[in-house]
């Protein structure tokens, strides 16, 4: 669901299509559809909790290298990452 989510934002340029093709993910300068926002404010508020947990997982923890988050849950490739 999510790659077909981001294949969405790319079509719409609320990401860059090019950098999504390489699989990265980077914003737009395009403004966020009011609708959408206001789904997005929805979702964010009645799952605060998850967005917290989320949010200190993205800013206190590394991603890469050997004790990094892609190593210590096996969900993405590691093994190539820079230490």
């Amino acid at each position: 669901m999510q790659v077909a989510a981001l294949d969405t934002l790319a079509a719409n340029n609320l990401i860059d299509p090019e950098r999504w093709k390489v699989g990265e993910v980077l914003a737009t300068d395009q403004p966020v559809p009011p609708a959408l926002a206001a789904r997005l404010e929805e979702a964010n508020y009645s799952e605060h909790d998850l967005a917290d947990f989320l949010h200190i997982l993205a800013v206190e923890y590394d991603l890469t290298g050997p004790n990094g988050l892609k190593a210590r849950t096996g969900l993405m490739e590691h093994r190539q990452d820079a230490i």
